[in-house]
């Protein structure tokens, strides 16, 4: 657990929580969304309704995508100016 004594410690403790857990959560979720608008807009090739669908799926999964890495982005950022945290970079463990 984390020690929640100061505030410092605090902030510190939810932005590892955020970083470690909820954020690599999150990125798998806007690529499921990307990978089932592909599926979509590629099985549906013949209904220009389902495609748009598709299409929009894919524009809001590559969307999300970009919001959660500038997120990660501005958060390392700010962890690493006030509380001198190392650098967390996602890797996936094979």
């Amino acid at each position: 657990m984390c020690d929640t004594t100061t505030l410092k410690s605090l902030i510190y403790c939810l932005i590892s929580y955020f970083t470690n857990s909820l954020f690599p959560l999150l990125i798998g979720l806007a690529f499921i969304m990307f990978i089932w608008g592909v599926f979509k807009f590629v099985r549906d090739a013949g209904d220009d309704t389902a495609r748009t669908k598709g299409k929009k799926l894919m524009f809001w999964g590559i969307f999300g995508l970009f919001v959660m890495l500038c997120v990660w982005a501005f958060v390392q950022i700010l962890a690493g100016t006030f509380f001198n945290a190392p650098v967390f970079i996602p890797q996936v463990r094979i």
